[in-house]
């Protein structure tokens, strides 16, 4: 999994390319909570995830639930037809 962080003033954008599982997603997370602060502004990019197990379903809905909880906003763009 590769995890690259573009920061645009307040916007982050979070580009996620291979595969999220359960291998991968504490890797993944130990890398994105701690932008998850108030007010955050996030965009998921997963044009380049080419797979998605439940363990990974289940990191992208924690990180929902974080962004809310700190009044946040985050999306999540780029999906391709195989994690549809």
């Amino acid at each position: 999994m590769k995890i690259i962080i573009d920061s645009k003033g307040i916007l982050q954008i979070i580009k996620l390319e291979g595969k999220l599982d359960g291998t991968t997603a504490p890797e993944v997370q130990d890398k994105i909570m701690p932008l998850l602060i108030e007010k955050c502004s996030i965009i998921f990019d997963l044009s380049g995830c080419n797979m998605i197990t439940s363990a990974g379903l289940r990191i992208l809905l924690m990180f929902a639930k974080q962004i809310k909880k700190q009044r946040g906003e985050g999306v999540i763009s780029g999906l391709t037809e195989e994690v549809k």
